[in-house]
């Protein structure tokens, strides 16, 4: 049986792709229970190869990620572009340098 989804992790970014990997990674490599969570990108008009970024992690096999564009710059447009997309009960908001713990 499939489980609902309870978190959904949304990562707005403009241009860091540099940064935005790193915290992906982490990101991906949580304990908690796959199934369970999701990770968003809101790319905010980048051009610096965040889309190509996230199509090239969604093809290693790992945690998948959802990608949305939102094209009118801005952090509150892309918290709610995030939010439009999101799954889960619970929605948390985090920056494209931020690294989480794997538990």
């Amino acid at each position: 049986m499939d489980r609902p989804v309870t978190i959904s992790v949304i990562v707005p970014t403009l241009n860091r792709c540099s940064y935005l990997e790193r915290a992906l990674a982490s990101a991906r490599e949580q304990t908690f229970p796959s199934s369970e969570y999701e990770v968003i990108v809101v790319d905010n008009g980048s051009t610096d190869g965040t889309r190509d970024l996230v199509g090239r992690l969604n093809q290693d096999g790992g945690k998948r990620l959802c990608y949305v564009y939102e094209g009118q710059l801005g952090l509150q447009h892309a918290r709610h572009a995030g939010a439009r997309a999101a799954k889960g009960r619970i929605l948390i908001f985090t920056d494209d340098d931020a690294t989480f713990d794997p538990g």
